[in-house]
């Protein structure tokens, strides 16, 4: 593999959601001048790829198993608050997620939903902090979907609704990228 393919691989298996799978990954000169990596995983034995396309792919099965592993998933209890489960239970629970959906009515074009995902995945979720909610827009004039965003009760993603609704509910793409900054800005003081 080139060094360019080595240094791509290397930074993708040394991101910080990787650690819960790879220990590091560095790259090795070998004798005929071409480069390869060297994977040492959390369990297991330690890897040497030659072959780029074979790196990602293993890459891709550690994030997968890891997932299976160490994600998280959750229900609502009638009162309303999350209570861990397994997999099958969140997959089971799925119609109830659906009927949990609250829509609201932005403008005449524009309807926000707030839903209960119940997925906490490891690879974003790696301390208790779970975003179980999340808040999307759509406008029908555009036939378009955006937002997507996540929080950690629905009351915060009810917040970010109605902060959406008093800025005038600003169209999608840059008026709306300039609504998240300014939502998101650390406050001051």
């Amino acid at each position: 593999m080139t060094l360019e393919e080595a240094q791509r691989l290397a930074w993708s298996f040394n991101q910080a959601h990787s650690k819960l799978f790879i220990e590091w990954a560095k790259i090795r000169q070998e004798p005929d001048g071409d480069y390869s990596l060297v994977v040492e995983p959390v369990e297991g034995e330690r890897q040497t790829f030659t072959d780029a396309e074979k790196a990602h792919w293993a890459l891709v099965e550690s994030m997968a198993k890891s997932a299976k592993a160490n994600d998280r998933f959750f229900t609502l209890t009638e009162d309303g608050t999350s209570k861990e489960c397994d997999r099958e239970t969140w997959i089971k629970d799925s119609p109830n997620r659906e009927k949990r959906r609250t829509k609201f009515t932005c403008s005449p074009e524009i309807e926000a939903t707030i839903c209960f995902l119940g997925h906490a995945p490891s690879m974003v979720h790696m301390d208790e902090n779970v975003k179980l909610w999340n808040a999307q827009f759509y406008t029908s004039a555009n036939d378009e979907h955006y937002g997507g965003i996540t929080f950690n009760t629905f009351e915060e993603a009810k917040a970010f609704i109605d902060r959406y609704i008093a800025k005038g509910c600003p169209a999608s793409g840059f008026p709306f990228m300039q609504f998240l900054a300014e939502y998101f800005r650390p406050q001051s003081g």
